[in-house]
């Protein structure tokens, strides 16, 4: 698990024995937007971004559908759940 502040996060979920996890709503809707984009160009090569931070089995072409999957399950958990 990712904790932050010594507690596991609740958006997460088993990718074929990779964790995927977001910190927040617009963490998730930022991986989805990504994982869903038809053309994905560089930003910058003189900054980092998130994306290039995220784990390759989540950029790659070959995992598109099946992680959207995952985020949409994320998305219905979070919005059924309430704190």
């Amino acid at each position: 698990m990712a904790p932050i502040f010594g507690v596991p996060l609740w958006l997460q979920g088993n990718f074929r024995g990779n964790l995927f996890w977001a910190y927040n709503r617009q963490h998730l809707h930022a991986i989805k937007e990504y994982v869903g984009a038809k053309l994905r160009e560089r930003q910058t090569t003189t900054h980092t971004t998130m994306v290039e931070k995220l784990p390759q089995f989540i950029k790659e072409a070959k995992n598109r559908e099946t992680i959207l999957k995952l985020i949409e399950k994320l998305e219905r958990k979070q919005s059924t759940t309430k704190f």
